[in-house]
């Protein structure tokens, strides 16, 4: 990961929001009936107390409501990128393994977010 896209309780907000969308999507008719949304197997994959949205997502990878997370969580993290600031010397890492060829083709227009003022000033 070159870029954290959250801090502290971003990914809290994330989870809910995929939580919320989960809930706009049930069917009124299995949640009144008690239904549960998942099996045991795909709930114990969610740890209590700890929210990731990426938890969430893989719980519900084989439900019919994990194309709209899978969706939603896309447009989510969009939203985050604008602010998202790189991690430490992320540039030099990526110079490294573009440098052994381990390194995906660069892209034409490289995101802003991914440069490092602190690593290479003059860049």
């Amino acid at each position: 990961m070159l870029t954290p896209l959250w801090d502290g309780v971003g990914p809290d907000r994330a989870a809910h929001e995929l939580a919320a969308l989960l809930v706009e999507l049930r069917n009124p008719e299995e949640a009144l009936s008690g239904e549960p949304l998942l099996t045991d197997c795909a709930s114990s994959e969610l740890v209590e107390g700890y929210t990731n949205p990426l938890d969430l997502l893989r719980a519900f990878s084989h439900h019919r409501l994990g194309d709209p997370l899978r969706r939603e969580l896309h447009r989510i993290e969009a939203r985050a990128v604008p602010s998202a600031g790189p991690i430490t010397c992320a540039d030099t890492l990526v110079r490294t393994l573009a440098a052994t060829g381990r390194a995906p083709p660069s892209s034409p227009t490289p995101h802003p977010a991914l440069s490092c003022p602190i690593c290479s000033p003059g860049d």
